[in-house]
């Protein structure tokens, strides 16, 4: 199931960290992922990263509870699900009309990840005109 990868390594002083305030430890960890893996598959909960380092950001926001973080996967599936084509299309017309607005000012290059980043100026939004959802997603 699960293996410790290199990337998800901290050093010694995070690792003492995040064990006094997250309660995360090499035990907690392996037992949490297999956990919320197990649920997902049990569950049948899209999601759109299944890796262990974004499956560590629900536990470790509920500091390692893990039932409070299928609580909170599920939610954010249920999110996703709900407004996938606002998510997944960035030409949709709400999005388009957000950056004409001056709403939505992406950046104009992804970085070195891929990923792309845009500043949210809520004064520019003519709030009448287009109805907004307001999204952070983060990829990694």
């Amino acid at each position: 199931m699960y293996t410790s990868s290199a990337s998800l390594e901290m050093p010694p002083e995070l690792r003492e960290e995040a064990r006094q305030q997250l309660n995360e430890t090499e035990e907690a960890r392996i037992k949490g992922l297999e956990y919320l893996k197990s649920y997902i598959q049990d569950k049948g909960i899209f999601l759109p990263r299944t890796d262990d380092e974004f499956l560590l950001r629900f536990l470790r926001n509920k500091k390692f509870r893990q039932k409070d973080a299928c609580k909170m996967l599920k939610s954010y599936s249920d999110f996703i699900a709900s407004n996938w084509g606002i998510l997944s299309e960035p030409g949709t017309r709400i999005v388009e009309e957000m950056i004409q607005q001056g709403f939505v000012c992406p950046c104009p290059r992804p970085d070195a990840s891929g990923s792309i980043a845009s500043a949210l100026d809520p004064s520019k939004a003519d709030m009448r005109s287009v109805r907004i959802l307001i999204v952070v997603v983060c990829h990694g």
